[in-house]
């Protein structure tokens, strides 16, 4: 059993605000038994709560530090919870930041290799008197999308945001190697914005074996070819930061009726004797949406 440790801290330091200032956040931090992760990496999981009214705090970022710089963030789901793998064991911070709570960083917390530590962290509203705004509101279209088909259409397969995270990739396609019947290969060569490197080309078994692409439900143009890469389209500028979720539709028996539409595409027939096109065959492809914060 691990021992439950309190920590209840109330620090000062200049806020990043535009308005100035300087602002407090006391965390108390149960310190919960250490929990073996089932993959060996290690991580900090935790819920950010609201001190006054005991509820969750939805949209709050998480940030974890090592020796005064963030490594990466997050920010809370809506039952205010979070997680953020760490490269390796040893002392980290968290800072927590949201719009109306106070921001401050908090005690070191000791991370073992291939440990998750589980963390509350209470925070203080904080009453700050802003300028008037003009706020343009965003649907979650994307994420309501996404949970309908992953629940209700039993076909496919769905990252979550979750599983975004533990991945945390470098490369978009990274996040298809290793599902079933999906087959990602990489070559070099160089993209549409003039990068040179390596460029992902993404093939399954089911179906024609062919895949096309959307983003944020927009459709990829053009599409790649059944044997190209992803360099003469918008996927070669996609950052792997850039994903909060993603759909894999590996066939056109696997893609829901509202997506259909999207699969068809026309690949040319080549004449041996003229090698020219001597008809265009109307074919479904597979399917991958990838969501990013603006449209999710």
């Amino acid at each position: 059993m691990g021992r439950r440790l309190l920590i209840t801290m109330t620090q000062l330091f200049p806020s990043r605000r535009p308005w100035g200032g300087f602002h407090a956040l006391l965390l108390t931090i149960p310190l919960v038994a250490l929990l073996p992760t089932p993959t060996g990496a290690q991580a900090i999981r935790g819920v950010v709560m609201d001190d006054t009214n005991r509820t969750p705090v939805y949209g709050a970022l998480v940030r974890v530090m090592k020796d005064g710089e963030g490594i990466r963030g997050v920010e809370t789901d809506g039952d205010g919870s979070f997680l953020l793998p760490v490269p390796g064991g040893g002392e980290y911070r968290l800072e927590a930041s949201g719009l109306g709570y106070e921001t401050a960083l908090s005690q070191p917390l000791r991370v073992a290799v291939g440990d998750t530590v589980a963390v509350e962290l209470w925070v203080r509203p904080d009453a700050v008197l802003l300028d008037p705004l003009t706020v343009l509101g965003r649907s979650r279209r994307g994420r309501d999308a996404f949970e309908r088909r992953r629940i209700d259409w039993d076909r496919g397969i769905f990252i979550t945001p979750a599983m975004i995270d533990s991945i945390s990739p470098d490369h978009p396609a990274e996040v298809l190697k290793g599902l079933e019947k999906v087959d990602v290969r990489w070559g070099w060569g160089v993209s549409s914005t003039g990068r040179a490197g390596p460029l992902p080309t993404v093939r399954t078994v089911l179906g024609r074996g062919c895949m096309l692409y959307m983003v944020d439900f927009v459709p990829v143009q053009p599409p790649p070819w059944v044997h190209g890469d992803w360099s003469g389209s918008q996927l070669s500028s996609l950052e792997g930061e850039d994903l909060v979720a993603v759909e894999v539709y590996r066939s056109v028996l696997e893609v829901p009726p509202e997506l259909l539409r999207y699969t068809d595409r026309f690949r040319p027939i080549w004449s041996e004797r003229s090698m020219g096109v001597r008809y265009q065959e109307d074919i479904h492809c597979g399917l991958t949406v990838f969501w990013t914060r603006s449209g999710w």
